[in-house]
Protein backbone atom coordinates (compact mmCIF):
# COMPACT_ATOMS: atom_id res chain seq x y z
CA UNK A 1 0.00 0.00 0.00
CA UNK A 2 1.24 3.87 -0.72
CA UNK A 3 0.52 7.17 1.46
CA UNK A 4 -0.06 10.29 -0.35
CA UNK A 5 1.33 11.44 -3.47
CA UNK A 6 3.44 14.30 -1.12
CA UNK A 7 6.40 12.52 -1.35
CA UNK A 8 8.47 11.52 -4.54
CA UNK A 9 11.28 9.03 -5.59
CA UNK A 10 14.37 10.17 -4.42
CA UNK A 11 17.76 8.28 -4.43
CA UNK A 12 17.02 7.06 -0.23
CA UNK A 13 13.97 5.23 -1.45
CA UNK A 14 10.89 4.96 -2.97
CA UNK A 15 8.51 6.82 -2.20
CA UNK A 16 4.81 6.33 -0.28
CA UNK A 17 4.84 2.41 1.10
CA UNK A 18 2.76 2.22 4.18
CA UNK A 19 4.12 -0.71 6.21
CA UNK A 20 7.31 -2.80 5.89
CA UNK A 21 7.50 -6.39 6.84
CA UNK A 22 10.10 -8.63 7.56
CA UNK A 23 9.21 -12.41 7.07
CA UNK A 24 10.78 -15.63 7.21
CA UNK A 25 8.62 -17.60 4.46
CA UNK A 26 5.66 -16.70 2.70
CA UNK A 27 3.23 -18.34 5.10
CA UNK A 28 4.71 -16.27 7.69
CA UNK A 29 4.58 -13.09 5.57
CA UNK A 30 0.64 -13.83 4.76
CA UNK A 31 0.07 -14.40 8.39
CA UNK A 32 1.66 -11.31 9.08
CA UNK A 33 -1.00 -9.65 6.84
CA UNK A 34 -3.59 -10.52 8.33
CA UNK A 35 -2.67 -9.37 11.55
CA UNK A 36 -3.51 -6.06 12.79
CA UNK A 37 -1.70 -2.91 11.03
CA UNK A 38 1.00 -0.95 12.33
CA UNK A 39 -0.35 2.28 14.80
CA UNK A 40 1.04 4.90 12.40
CA UNK A 41 -0.85 3.56 9.61
CA UNK A 42 -4.52 3.95 11.05
CA UNK A 43 -3.93 7.36 12.42
CA UNK A 44 -6.57 7.25 14.54
CA UNK A 45 -6.82 9.02 18.49
CA UNK A 46 -6.53 5.54 20.16
CA UNK A 47 -3.97 3.82 17.57
CA UNK A 48 -6.15 0.99 17.73
CA UNK A 49 -5.74 -0.29 13.98
CA UNK A 50 -8.16 -2.89 12.38
CA UNK A 51 -6.50 -5.55 10.63
CA UNK A 52 -6.48 -5.34 6.52
CA UNK A 53 -9.83 -5.78 5.67
CA UNK A 54 -10.67 -7.60 2.15
CA UNK A 55 -10.03 -6.37 -1.05
CA UNK A 56 -7.47 -3.50 1.20
CA UNK A 57 -4.27 -4.42 -0.05
CA UNK A 58 -3.59 -2.31 -3.08
CA UNK A 59 0.13 -3.29 -4.04
CA UNK A 60 2.31 -5.48 -2.00
CA UNK A 61 5.90 -5.82 -3.35
CA UNK A 62 7.97 -9.23 -2.19
CA UNK A 63 11.86 -8.57 -1.89
CA UNK A 64 13.76 -11.32 -1.73
CA UNK A 65 16.40 -13.46 -3.96
CA UNK A 66 15.48 -14.94 -7.35
CA UNK A 67 15.94 -15.91 -10.91
CA UNK A 68 14.76 -16.55 -13.94
CA UNK A 69 11.22 -17.52 -13.34
CA UNK A 70 11.49 -18.11 -9.67
CA UNK A 71 11.44 -16.53 -6.28
CA UNK A 72 13.12 -17.33 -2.96
CA UNK A 73 10.02 -17.17 -1.00
CA UNK A 74 11.10 -18.49 2.25
CA UNK A 75 14.25 -17.12 2.39
CA UNK A 76 16.56 -19.71 2.17
CA UNK A 77 19.39 -17.91 0.28
CA UNK A 78 22.29 -15.73 1.82
CA UNK A 79 21.94 -12.65 2.35
CA UNK A 80 25.64 -12.21 0.14
CA UNK A 81 23.90 -13.25 -2.71
CA UNK A 82 21.79 -11.38 -5.75
CA UNK A 83 20.18 -14.22 -6.99
CA UNK A 84 18.65 -17.77 -6.83
CA UNK A 85 21.41 -20.22 -8.36
CA UNK A 86 20.18 -22.59 -10.97
CA UNK A 87 19.85 -26.53 -9.31
CA UNK A 88 19.66 -24.89 -6.25
CA UNK A 89 19.18 -27.33 -3.58
CA UNK A 90 16.73 -25.59 -1.14
CA UNK A 91 12.87 -25.30 -2.38
CA UNK A 92 12.07 -22.30 -4.54
CA UNK A 93 8.64 -20.64 -5.42
CA UNK A 94 8.91 -21.37 -9.37
CA UNK A 95 5.64 -23.12 -11.54
CA UNK A 96 6.42 -26.48 -10.40
CA UNK A 97 6.24 -25.48 -6.94
CA UNK A 98 3.15 -23.26 -6.98
CA UNK A 99 0.67 -26.03 -6.14
CA UNK A 100 2.53 -26.44 -2.64
CA UNK A 101 1.63 -22.36 -1.89
CA UNK A 102 -2.17 -22.27 -2.74
CA UNK A 103 -3.16 -21.72 1.46
CA UNK A 104 -0.69 -18.36 1.08
CA UNK A 105 -2.15 -17.46 -2.71
CA UNK A 106 -6.05 -18.22 -0.93
CA UNK A 107 -5.03 -15.51 1.66
CA UNK A 108 -3.52 -13.16 -0.97
CA UNK A 109 -6.46 -13.57 -3.29
CA UNK A 110 -8.74 -12.25 -0.56
CA UNK A 111 -7.07 -9.29 0.78
CA UNK A 112 -5.07 -8.57 -2.54
CA UNK A 113 -7.90 -5.47 -4.45
CA UNK A 114 -9.62 -6.91 -7.43
CA UNK A 115 -9.19 -5.58 -10.94
CA UNK A 116 -6.44 -2.77 -9.43
CA UNK A 117 -4.32 -4.59 -6.95
CA UNK A 118 -0.33 -5.55 -7.64
CA UNK A 119 1.67 -7.92 -6.45
CA UNK A 120 5.24 -7.18 -7.71
CA UNK A 121 8.19 -9.86 -7.24
CA UNK A 122 10.66 -7.13 -6.34
CA UNK A 123 13.43 -10.10 -6.85
CA UNK A 124 16.41 -9.50 -9.58
CA UNK A 125 15.70 -11.28 -12.71
CA UNK A 126 12.39 -13.60 -11.84
CA UNK A 127 10.75 -12.19 -15.01
CA UNK A 128 14.17 -12.78 -17.12
CA UNK A 129 13.26 -14.87 -20.62
CA UNK A 130 10.86 -17.58 -21.31
CA UNK A 131 10.92 -19.14 -17.61
CA UNK A 132 9.80 -15.75 -16.33
CA UNK A 133 6.86 -15.40 -18.39
CA UNK A 134 5.73 -18.83 -17.85
CA UNK A 135 6.09 -18.06 -13.87
CA UNK A 136 4.21 -14.81 -14.10
CA UNK A 137 1.16 -16.22 -16.34
CA UNK A 138 0.79 -18.89 -13.52
CA UNK A 139 0.71 -16.85 -10.60
CA UNK A 140 -1.96 -14.18 -12.63
CA UNK A 141 -4.37 -17.42 -12.77
CA UNK A 142 -3.85 -18.07 -9.05
CA UNK A 143 -4.57 -14.16 -8.90
CA UNK A 144 -7.13 -13.27 -10.97
CA UNK A 145 -8.12 -9.52 -12.22
CA UNK A 146 -4.51 -8.65 -10.43
CA UNK A 147 -1.17 -7.47 -11.98
CA UNK A 148 1.58 -9.69 -11.59
CA UNK A 149 4.79 -7.93 -11.78
CA UNK A 150 9.01 -8.74 -12.37
CA UNK A 151 11.71 -7.30 -13.70
CA UNK A 152 13.86 -9.45 -16.20
CA UNK A 153 17.32 -7.73 -14.93
CA UNK A 154 19.42 -8.22 -11.79
CA UNK A 155 17.25 -5.20 -9.19
CA UNK A 156 19.95 -3.83 -6.47
CA UNK A 157 19.33 -2.51 -3.07
CA UNK A 158 21.68 -0.72 -0.33
CA UNK A 159 20.46 -0.89 2.83
CA UNK A 160 23.43 1.91 3.53
CA UNK A 161 21.78 4.29 1.69
CA UNK A 162 18.12 3.72 2.13
CA UNK A 163 17.63 5.20 4.89
CA UNK A 164 14.93 8.39 5.39
CA UNK A 165 15.78 11.91 6.07
CA UNK A 166 15.57 12.58 9.68
CA UNK A 167 14.29 9.02 10.83
CA UNK A 168 15.76 5.56 11.81
CA UNK A 169 13.67 3.66 9.54
CA UNK A 170 14.98 1.75 6.34
CA UNK A 171 13.33 2.70 3.07
CA UNK A 172 11.73 0.04 0.96
CA UNK A 173 13.14 -0.25 -2.67
CA UNK A 174 14.73 -1.90 -5.37
CA UNK A 175 16.81 -0.32 -8.46
CA UNK A 176 16.43 -1.57 -11.83
CA UNK A 177 19.47 -2.22 -13.34
CA UNK A 178 20.04 -2.81 -17.05
CA UNK A 179 22.65 -6.01 -15.68
CA UNK A 180 21.22 -9.62 -17.11
CA UNK A 181 23.97 -12.09 -15.31
CA UNK A 182 25.08 -12.18 -11.70
CA UNK A 183 28.35 -12.86 -13.03
CA UNK A 184 29.09 -9.23 -13.56
CA UNK A 185 28.53 -8.45 -10.06
CA UNK A 186 31.98 -6.60 -9.38
CA UNK A 187 31.11 -4.10 -12.69
CA UNK A 188 26.72 -4.25 -10.79
CA UNK A 189 28.17 -3.01 -8.11
CA UNK A 190 30.45 -0.21 -9.27
CA UNK A 191 27.63 1.51 -11.46
CA UNK A 192 25.63 1.14 -8.54
CA UNK A 193 27.61 3.29 -6.36
CA UNK A 194 28.39 5.75 -9.59
CA UNK A 195 24.83 6.46 -9.93
CA UNK A 196 23.16 5.99 -6.96
CA UNK A 197 21.94 9.37 -7.03
CA UNK A 198 20.73 9.53 -10.75
CA UNK A 199 17.47 7.93 -10.83
CA UNK A 200 17.65 8.45 -14.59
CA UNK A 201 20.48 5.73 -14.68
CA UNK A 202 19.27 3.65 -11.75
CA UNK A 203 15.04 4.08 -11.22
CA UNK A 204 13.60 2.48 -8.48
CA UNK A 205 11.96 -1.31 -9.81
CA UNK A 206 8.14 0.33 -10.79
CA UNK A 207 5.54 -0.68 -12.97
CA UNK A 208 7.22 1.94 -15.23
CA UNK A 209 10.78 0.91 -15.10
CA UNK A 210 13.19 -0.43 -18.07
CA UNK A 211 12.87 -3.99 -17.19
CA UNK A 212 9.24 -4.71 -16.03
CA UNK A 213 6.92 -7.42 -17.24
CA UNK A 214 3.97 -7.70 -16.01
CA UNK A 215 1.04 -10.31 -16.52
CA UNK A 216 -2.81 -10.45 -15.89
CA UNK A 217 -5.16 -13.30 -16.40
CA UNK A 218 -2.82 -16.17 -17.52
CA UNK A 219 -0.90 -13.27 -19.94
CA UNK A 220 1.63 -10.75 -20.48
CA UNK A 221 -0.43 -7.76 -20.76
CA UNK A 222 2.69 -5.39 -20.60
CA UNK A 223 5.67 -3.78 -19.24
CA UNK A 224 8.95 -2.28 -20.72
CA UNK A 225 10.59 -5.72 -20.18
CA UNK A 226 7.86 -7.75 -21.86
CA UNK A 227 9.92 -8.53 -24.82
CA UNK A 228 13.15 -9.79 -22.45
Amino acid sequence: MREGSEFKDAPYGQYGWDWGISFSSFSDLTTKLQGPLPSFSCGNWWMDCDPLKDGELLELAINCHGGSGCVDIDCHSTSAELVVAPGATYKVMDISTLGSYSAQFAVLNRLLAPDHGVLFFMCCMTGQIAAGTEFLEAVSKLLPERDIMAIATIGYSDGAKQIRHGKFVDEPGMRDTDRISPAMTPVLETAILADWNDLTKLPWASRNSPHTKIARNGAIVGGKGSTM
